[in-house]
Formats: C-alpha cells, sequence, structure tokens
C-alpha cells in the first residue's frame, strides 16, 4: 500500500533526478519542466500535477527521439 505522500515523494525524486539529467544533455525544456513538478510538490499544489505530468511524459517522449 502506498499512500499519496509516498507517491509524491517518489515523482518529487524522480523529478528532481531527471531534471540534473536532462541539464547535463541540453534538455532544458525537459528539465524546466522536472523543477515545476518539485515545486508544485513542495507547495502542496497536487490538483496541478496530473496536467503537468503529462507535459513532462510529452516532452521525455521527444527528448528521447532526438537522443536516439
Amino acid at each position: 500500500f502506498r499512500s499519496a505522500s509516498t507517491d509524491a515523494s517518489a515523482l518529487r525524486m524522480g523529478a528532481h533526478t531527471l531534471k540534473s539529467s536532462s541539464a547535463s544533455i541540453g534538455a532544458l525544456q525537459l528539465s524546466r519542466l522536472c523543477a515545476q513538478v518539485e515545486q508544485t510538490i513542495r507547495e502542496g499544489r497536487s490538483e496541478e500535477l496530473p496536467a503537468l505530468v503529462a507535459q513532462l511524459q510529452r516532452e521525455a517522449d521527444r527528448v528521447d527521439v532526438a537522443v536516439r
């Protein structure tokens, strides 16, 4: 059983890691979106997360294609 706070914490840590990694390869928009996810979680604005995570996923997919 995972609580919402556990999921948010895991999402925040994943976004934090991806933020640094994406910045290091020049994927700056992806890095910015990761920073937004981190900030949104820190501020407790969970209602904004679904749309933001969807945007992050689209950008991550775009970066993945570009890197390949």
